[in-house]
Formats: C-alpha cells, sequence, structure tokens
C-alpha cells in the first residue's frame, strides 16, 4: 500500500523537475542582483577591514587584476549572504509538500535560527576572532629589530583570510542546529549529552586547534569558549524536546 496523506496530490517527475529548475534560476537571479548591490558596498567593506589591521600596516595589490578580483569576490561573497533568505525561500518551497506537518513546523523554526547563529558566528569572528589573531600575526615584526622592514599585506590575501575565518565561525555556530537535528531523529539525547561532556569538550579544542590558523592557545581558546557554551546550551535544548 502506498504511503500517503490525505490531500497529497502526487506530481509527475517531470513537474518536479520543471519547479527544480525554476526555483533555481530565480536563486541565482537573486544572487545576481545582490551581487551587483554588493560591488558598490565593497568599498564599505574593505574599509571595515582595514580598521582590523592598524595604520602602521600598509595593504597593497601585487597583480594587475588582484583589485579588480578582491571587489568581485567581496561582490559574490556579499551579494549570496545577501540573497539567502530568497535562495532558504525558494529550497524551503521546494522541499515541504513532501514534508509531514510536524517536519514542516521543526523546519521552519531551524532555518531562522540556523541564519541567525551564523551571522553571531560572522559577528565574532570579525570583533573577537579576528583582532586576535591578526594582533598575533603583525606583532611578529618587533622580532626582526629592523626598522627598514615593514609590515604590507595582500589586499587579496587578507580578503580571503578574513572571509575565510569568518564563514568557518559561522559554520561552528551552527552546532545547536546539528545537534538538535540529531536529538529530532533519535540520534542523541540530554543524558548522551551530559555523560559525553568531556569529550565533547576536547573535541572542540581540537576542532578549535585546526579551525584557527594561529598556533597560540589564546586564540584556540578564544574559538573553543563560544563551542562550549553553544554545546551545553544545545542540551538544554534538547532536554526541553525530551520534555
Amino acid at each position: 500500500m502506498e504511503n500517503t496523506r490525505p490531500g497529497d496530490v502526487e506530481m509527475p517527475f517531470t513537474e518536479h523537475l520543471g519547479e527544480l529548475r525554476n526555483r533555481i534560476i530565480w536563486s541565482v537571479m537573486a544572487w545576481a542582483l545582490c551581487s551587483v548591490a554588493a560591488w558598490f558596498i565593497a568599498p564599505y567593506v574593505i574599509g571595515a577591514l582595514r580598521g582590523l589591521i592598524g595604520k602602521d600596516t600598509e595593504m597593497v595589490f601585487l597583480r594587475p587584476t588582484e583589485a579588480f578580483m578582491v571587489y568581485f569576490k567581496i561582490a559574490l561573497i556579499g551579494g549570496l549572504f545577501l540573497s539567502l533568505p530568497i535562495i532558504l525561500y525558494q529550497i524551503t518551497a521546494f522541499v515541504i509538500p513532501g514534508l509531514e506537518p510536524a517536519e514542516k513546523r521543526w523546519l521552519v523554526r531551524l532555518l531562522p535560527a540556523a541564519l541567525t547563529l551564523f551571522v553571531c558566528g560572522a559577528l565574532f569572528a570579525y570583533y573577537a576572532l579576528l583582532p586576535t589573531t591578526l594582533g598575533f600575526f603583525l606583532n611578529f615584526q618587533k622580532y626582526f629589530q629592523d626598522e627598514n622592514i615593514k609590515t604590507m599585506i595582500s589586499v587579496s590575501e587578507y580578503v580571503g583570510f578574513v572571509m575565510l575565518l569568518t564563514i568557518v565561525c559561522g559554520l561552528i555556530f551552527e552546532m545547536p542546529i546539528v545537534i538538535v537535528a540529531l536529538a529530532l531523529v533519535g540520534v542523541v539525547n540530554s543524558t548522551m549529552l551530559r555523560n559525553g561532556r568531556r569529550y565533547a569538550i576536547l573535541i572542540i579544542f581540537i576542532v578549535a586547534a585546526v579551525a584557527t590558523p594561529t598556533p597560540d592557545a589564546l586564540t584556540q581558546t578564544v574559538v573553543a569558549i563560544p563551542m562550549i557554551l553553544l554545546y551545553e546550551i544545545s542540551i538544554l535544548i534538547v532536554r526541553g524536546l525530551g520534555r
């Protein structure tokens, strides 16, 4: 017997493909338009990043195409962030007709939470992690003990470095969403999470060491502390789900 729900209308496979194609087109168009808008805010983004390294450090470009490619990269990444609500809506609208009512409710709840946590992770990277990391690297100039050696950063390398850390922190802050999703499908529960707290903290510090490009314990700890807090929050959420 087919597993169908009352009110379900079966759609032919070709219509599914057509709908998927249309939603991909709308998502790509939204990304492209938002990227055009992000192109004009690229100078403000570079100015904000310039403020993280201080006036004593010069930003330079080493290749004729480097300045253009930096603008292009900022426009693409910025356009993706700006169009993310539209892209998520298109994904949700395509997936949600095939879900159970309870699954629909959780999807609607988790998507805004996931987006909010990613933004929080990006803000954490900008205001906490990047100043610590950049300070660690740029302060090595004093060990040369030579006034003729100046600190200069390639614009492309610097923007890529900042974007990488920002995206990594944004993904790290998705931990509660992943744990809650695992709890909803019965893989974990609050008791398992509490009993495995010691191992979780060890794994968190390992992830923090891998995710951060600096070998110092300070930067590793700066990343690990919010991950531990997020883990504890996840335990409380999963406990509430069990009740």
